[in-house]
């Protein structure tokens, strides 16, 4: 985990990929939204959507709260991890820029920003935790090769 300046930046859920095991709920989801549905709740009701969350919130069963409450104490995001542009959001976003109609000059301009931008991406963020790239068996659809890791992550926890 890494620690920001102010716990503010926890909050942020354009910024903070940080996901939390929610037995409230019963999967993980994103400190930022927890942060904001505690918050929200303080000022009335939730929407029936976020039931279980409004009565954990109520009854202090909700473990954002003493997540949120330490941050505060301590004065710093504790709960807050970089989101990194994935690199295929990246090739997605060169790609739309090439094929776009604009002048030779601008393109090639668009090709060296692009070339840029991937210069400054540091991988070993993008791939943290990934010692190696799995590849697809072959005959493997993409539904089953996501089963397979998802249970060999398991199988690692």
């Amino acid at each position: 985990m890494e620690a920001g300046n102010d716990a503010a930046l926890s909050r942020d859920g354009k910024r903070n990929a940080m996901h939390i095991r929610c037995d409230v709920v019963g999967h993980a989801r994103p400190y930022a939204v927890c942060a904001h549905l505690c918050e929200k709740r303080k000022q009335g009701e939730l929407d029936a959507i976020y039931s279980e969350c409004s009565t954990a919130i109520k009854r202090g069963s909700c473990p954002a709260l003493a997540m949120i409450a330490e941050e505060k104490e301590k004065g710093i995001a504790i709960y807050f991890k970089e989101r990194v542009k994935g690199i295929a959001v990246k090739l997605r976003d060169a790609v739309s820029n090439l094929g776009s109609k604009e002048s030779p000059k601008s393109t090639d301009y668009n090709k060296s920003a692009m070339s840029e931008e991937f210069s400054q991406v540091d991988f070993t963020r993008v791939f943290e935790g990934n010692t190696s790239i799995e590849e697809p068996i072959p005959g493997e659809s993409l539904i089953e090769m996501a089963k397979r890791l998802a249970a060999k992550r398991k199988e690692h926890a």
